[in-house]
């Protein structure tokens, strides 16, 4: 069996100077959300960034309230990630984006699991309650 692994809730990182800015990020936790706001600003990708102004941020912080509201939106995510999987895969593979094609690519990665020496059915029942734990405290997504 293998281990769980951390999934990405979404965190608001507020960026501070004399004014404020901010960016919502999928992250495992509040430290990998700051350290990805970080990676951010560095690659200057600052345009990511909610704001008026312009000046070089002098800390980041979590927005706890405004990070409780995005149960929600973090699962539209990770459903609009499937779905970019989905129709890659429905384009390689000539499958249709419905319920058959979603079936023939799960079976495919099956394959793809048996070829590397991975544990499929094991990896498909811990998903299954990766996606059980984040629907219930994500909401219907």
């Amino acid at each position: 069996m293998s281990t769980l692994t951390l999934t990405n809730r979404t965190f608001r990182v507020i960026v501070t100077r004399r004014e404020q800015r901010f960016i919502d990020l999928p992250a495992r936790d509040e430290a990998d959300a700051l350290n990805r706001a970080d990676i951010i600003w560095d690659r200057s990708e600052r345009h990511r960034f909610n704001s008026i102004i312009g000046q070089p941020p002098v800390e980041f912080e979590i927005d706890e309230e405004a990070s409780l509201h995005f149960r929600d939106a973090a699962n539209d995510d990770r459903a609009d990630w499937a779905l970019t999987a989905l129709k890659a895969f429905a384009r390689a593979a000539g499958t249709k984006i419905d319920a058959a094609g979603l079936h023939a690519l799960i079976c495919h990665l099956g394959h793809y699991a048996d070829r590397n020496n991975i544990d499929f059915p094991a990896e498909i029942e811990d998903a299954r309650a990766i996606w059980a734990e984040e629907k219930r405290q994500g909401g219907a997504s």
